[in-house]
């Protein structure tokens, strides 16, 4: 969730810079969910607009990961297991 707080912080910062090709594609490959940016950059006509899109970006990125997270240690758990059983 902090690296898309900060992300979220440069893009309100400066705009132009995050939205530009390359940093926006290193954005994405941290924080998949940072493509709504580009439709809020469109649509910004209010603050209320912004602050949802925020909250959004933070929440579906801290619910990718702690996914990634689970699956993780689903897959170490069961090879643990395995190797107690053999």
């Amino acid at each position: 969730m902090a690296v898309a707080l900060v992300l979220i912080f440069l893009w309100r910062n400066d705009p132009s810079a995050m939205t530009q090709d390359a940093a926006y594609h290193v954005a994405l490959a941290i924080c998949p969910p940072f493509f709504l940016v580009r439709v809020v950059s469109v649509l910004a006509d209010s603050t209320l607009a912004i602050v949802l899109t925020a909250g959004a970006i933070v929440v579906a990125n801290g619910s990718l990961y702690a996914g990634l997270a689970a699956l993780g240690f689903w897959i170490v758990s069961i090879r643990r297991s395995r190797g107690a059983i053999q």
